[in-house]
């Protein structure tokens, strides 16, 4: 399990925040769907990709702990720093 959990709720800043950009973009009208319906669903998406990459993490033997900074720092140098042009 990841360190990083999605809260979740009413007073959520993170749903609130959501919440008033969807308002603000009118992108709940095409769907007819109220902007705290959307918001929901899309921090459940989010929770439904962490639980995916921490199952693939997993089931691959790697650190749950963001895995792609991990790989980025085992990672060779694209450049050669002492390399002379």
């Amino acid at each position: 399990m990841s360190s990083y959990e999605i809260e979740t709720g009413p007073d959520n800043e993170l749903r609130s925040e959501i919440k008033h950009a969807l308002n603000r973009a009118s992108a709940e009208n095409p769907s007819g769907s109220p902007d705290h319906i959307l918001a929901d669903f899309l921090l459940d998406s989010l929770a439904a990709f962490d639980r995916a990459v921490q199952a693939r993490a997993t089931w691959r033997g790697e650190s749950v702990e963001l895995p792609a900074l991990t790989r980025l720092h085992e990672a060779p140098p694209l450049v050669d720093p002492d390399a002379t042009s």
